[in-house]
């Protein structure tokens, strides 16, 4: 007998495993929306001609990214400035470079790749770890999936309130 053949499973519970699998995978994608936002707008630079197709473009590329490399990003973006080129002195036209810092970039990291975590964890790992052939493990499904619901909720809240 196959090892995922379904034995009883309530079927009742399985679709709540499946709506609290896709409400874990909406409000993870939320995050990487808003860093495909944001990001455009932590560091900028251009004269007067090229600020705004620079933005346009930053934007676009941006919008080719996955969460990890997002992440990779804001990282880079919003860590202190040690190696910022100067600018070129024969610039003719009003240049403007300007960039968002933070201060404990470390702790939003570490909350960023624990989301990425998670999400890779769903995404990749989810049916081998709670395979949904019987009710005992849809059980575990719910309450890991339950678990994984709050983390998210806690790093938006925290998210919010900095």
């Amino acid at each position: 007998m196959d090892g995922n053949a379904n034995i009883d499973v309530n079927k009742e519970k399985k679709e709540q495993v499946i709506l609290l699998y896709g409400r874990c995978l909406l409000n993870l994608q939320q995050f990487e929306l808003l860093l495909k936002r944001v990001l455009p707008v932590l560091k900028m630079e251009g004269n007067i001609d090229t600020l705004e197709g620079n933005r346009k473009l930053d934007i676009q590329a941006l919008s080719r990214r996955m969460l990890g490399e997002l992440i990779g990003e804001f990282v880079n973006r919003m860590g202190a400035s040690k190696n910022e080129p100067e600018l070129d002195a024969g610039i003719d036209l009003p240049y403007i470079r300007f960039k968002f810092e933070l201060g404990n970039i470390e702790e939003h990291c570490a909350r960023l790749r624990n989301l990425l975590g998670m999400r890779n964890e769903l995404v990749h790992h989810f049916l081998e770890t709670f395979p949904l052939n019987s009710d005992e493990n849809c059980e575990h499904a719910l309450i890991h999936l339950a678990h994984i619901s709050m983390k998210i909720e806690e790093n938006r809240l925290n998210s919010c309130s900095e």
